[in-house]
């Protein structure tokens, strides 16, 4: 579901106002103020055009996922540094129950414990 506050947060960390949104996608920019006075929200296709102008997927602008754009092909393997591909091929000799000690260890790495 549309949440204006959530709408409002993205447009913020991209560098547009939703009413400046809104015009850059070609739409009148007391649209946003329609959005945040009425509870509701843009149509299938306003809302395709936000998410590509956000370079983000519709599901983050609705609250569906915490990832702003899924992965795509050209996101694969080529895109990675020699370190990271280095890591990907011992991780892929490792066990099942090895990989879940790694990616506990991980965590507790990143989250500085």
């Amino acid at each position: 579901m549309f949440s204006y506050e959530r709408f409002e947060s993205i447009c913020k960390s991209k560098g547009y106002t939703p009413s400046g949104l809104c015009v850059a996608i070609g739409r009148s920019k007391s649209l946003a103020s329609k959005w945040k006075n009425e509870n509701g929200g843009p149509n299938t296709e306003i809302l395709c055009q936000i998410a590509e102008e956000l370079g983000v997927s519709t599901d983050y602008i609705l609250g569906l996922t915490e990832i702003e754009k899924p992965a795509t092909e050209s996101d694969g393997i080529d895109n990675l540094t020699d370190n990271q591909k280095i890591l990907l091929n011992l991780i892929s000799r490792l066990t099942d129950h090895e990989v879940l000690l790694l990616i506990s260890q991980v965590k507790g790495i990143i989250l500085g414990q």
